[in-house]
């Protein structure tokens, strides 16, 4: 799933490279002579095709040729090195360190080469390269059975924050080696967590339906290997249930084989062997058209020790010989032990001593080359038996000590496992502590927060109201005080109006009744006869200026009581 696009490029073309130069050989043979190979691909136009290719044929080699497998390889790096391609020189570190590895049994060298995949990455600022360089160095520890370095490397990939679909990966195979040690919260918690990942990709509408459903379906796979491990036959089932439903809506014949295994596996661990021989069939059916024959030779394997608890013993020999035919044509050494173990079972069932001795032997010393001590101990076991039942009891002791040097050894890992378990739940118990007591933490500063704002939002409605209320207050008093403004200026403006009626009636007194009294008075004081004062005429004339004096007088009180009233009753400064 997580192939550079640059390695994709040529591909048709190194294909065909390939199949000239391995058109001289049986399939997987390989060639012995580097010299001559490196020379072959010197006629490609593109030096990335030329790194690519010869990748590709160090794959395609044996172990046997480690010699030749790292002269190939090597020459690959030095070529990626001298044209600055960056994911040549990747890919050629991260091959040599697997021959390293797997051929030559030099971990440190193997290691050297891995890690420096790291500092590649780094110094190319490549986050998603640098976490799967941890991841692989993680992978190694593992088959070194060092499962404390291996959680160590995948934390190392995690914290460097890598793309959601490498983080995925990251987490499914931490999940697993926790699963391996039998610290089950820690595997949940990691399978949670990467489909947590998935989940986020699918409401971010970032969700690519089939390498995202993949990885689904690889994740249901591992929960339903968690649940076996648990004892926990009926979620295991569910959990291949799921992961089946979904391969076969994207048709992935893989992980249609792979679930069927798993629900197969269940029955088995129910002691169903009939339910587990149906299952185990359907996974055969559906491997037909797989080019990866691991899963072939796996179901055969798993038909083979299903119908031996049966004590069909025809039909557990048809299969284990089936199974061991394939592995041994197909060159998958890692599954040639348990192949050669269930063969030897069978015959040691049916009473071949000489036939189980000879594939038991053979068992383990493959067990014993590539270090998988899990079938070394099978297959010492096994043995021991059959030497006992054959009579060899100095074989017997032999390998029964042999058995229990490797037990002692498994036990040893087994003890440094159940350390790292026990020190994964304690710090997953304290994390959980601290977990809690964040949330109570967290929780309180939301309670408090609340409070906070309660109170605060109780004082903001009190002030509200009070302002409200100075609001609603000033508006009446200033409606009142506006109310009395607008009466005192309808008073100012009657009382303006009143002084105007006052002065328009005193003016029209002046102009119509004083004039009369006093241009009679004027007219007779020219009629007085001041020369004789003794004269009649001066008398009449006194009593009518007497009656126009008067007549005057009138008219001015009348006009003083009219300005007195103006002032005194209606005017502003009323007392």
């Amino acid at each position: 799933m997580r192939i550079h696009a640059s390695f994709k490029n040529g591909l048709a073309l190194s294909s065909l490279v390939l199949f000239v130069l391995f058109s001289n050989y049986s399939f997987g043979q390989s060639v012995n002579n580097a010299d001559s190979v490196i020379a072959s691909v010197q006629n490609l136009s593109s030096d990335s095709d030329k790194v690519s290719t010869l990748l590709d044929m160090v794959s395609r080699a044996y172990c046997e040729d480690s010699v030749y497998k790292l002269t190939v390889a090597n020459e690959a790096k030095r070529l990626s090195e001298r044209i600055k391609w960056y994911h040549g020189t990747y890919r050629a570190n991260t091959t040599i360190g697997k021959v390293y590895f797997e051929c030559s049994r030099n971990y440190p060298k193997a290691f050297q080469f891995f890690e420096n995949n790291v500092q590649l990455a780094d110094a190319n600022s490549n986050k998603n390269d640098e976490a799967i360089a941890w991841e692989t160095i993680g992978k190694y520890h593992q088959q070194l059975s060092d499962y404390p370095s291996t959680l160590a490397d995948f934390d190392k990939a995690l914290e460097i924050k890598p793309s959601p679909d490498v983080k995925i990966a990251i987490l499914a195979d931490k999940g697993v080696v926790c699963n391996q040690i039998g610290a089950y919260n820690q595997a949940l918690e990691s399978y949670d967590a990467a489909m947590n990942e998935i989940e986020t990709l699918e409401k971010e509408k970032k969700y690519n339906t089939i390498d995202d459903a993949t990885m689904k379906i690889a994740l249901y796979i591992n929960k339903g290997e968690l649940n076996l491990s648990k004892n926990q036959l009926n979620q295991g089932l569910e959990m291949y249930t799921k992961a089946n439903e979904m391969a076969n809506a994207i048709k992935n014949k893989e992980f249609v084989v792979s679930s069927l295994i798993g629900m197969g596996k269940v029955f088995t661990q129910k002691n169903d062997y009939d339910k587990a021989i149906t299952f185990y069939h359907s996974a055969l059916d559906s491997s037909v058209g797989l080019t990866n024959f691991k899963y072939e030779v796996r179901v055969l394997n798993e038909l083979a020790n299903s119908y031996l608890s049966k004590w069909a013993i025809p039909n557990a020999l048809a299969y284990a010989d089936s199974s061991l035919r394939l592995a041994e044509a197909q060159g998958y050494v890692d599954m040639l032990s348990k192949s050669n173990a269930t063969l030897g079972n069978v015959y040691l069932k049916q009473g071949k001593y000489d036939l189980a001795v000879f594939y038991l032997k053979k068992a383990l010393e493959i067990a014993r080359q590539t270090r998988i001590p899990e079938n070394e101990k099978d297959a010492l076991s096994l043995l021991t038996t059959a030497y006992q039942q054959s009579g060899q009891w100095a074989d017997a002791f032999k390998t029964l000590n042999d058995y229990y040097a490797v037990k002692d050894s498994l036990g040893v890992i087994a003890n440094e496992n159940e350390f790292t378990r026990r020190t994964m739940e304690k710090n997953f118990k304290t994390k959980q502590v601290q977990d809690s007591t964040n949330q109570a933490i967290i929780y309180d500063n939301k309670i408090g927060r609340q409070h906070v704002y309660t109170y605060s939002s109780f004082v903001a409605t009190v002030l509200i109201m009070l302002l409200a209320f100075f609001i609603y207050r000033n508006y009446n008093t200033q409606k009142k005080y506006n109310e009395l403004l607008s009466k005192e200026k309808e008073r100012h403006l009657a009382h303006i109006e009143a002084q105007s009626n006052v002065l328009s009636d005193i003016a029209h007194t002046q102009a119509h009744d004083v004039r009369g009294p006093v241009a009679s008075i004027l007219g007779l004081l020219q009629l007085f006869n001041h020369e004789d004062p003794t004269d009649p005429i001066n008398k009449e004339v006194i009593d009518k200026m007497s009656i126009a004096t008067e007549k005057l007088d009138n008219v001015v009180k009348e006009v003083v009581y009219k300005e007195n009233r103006l002032r005194y009753k209606d005017g502003p400064d009323k007392k």
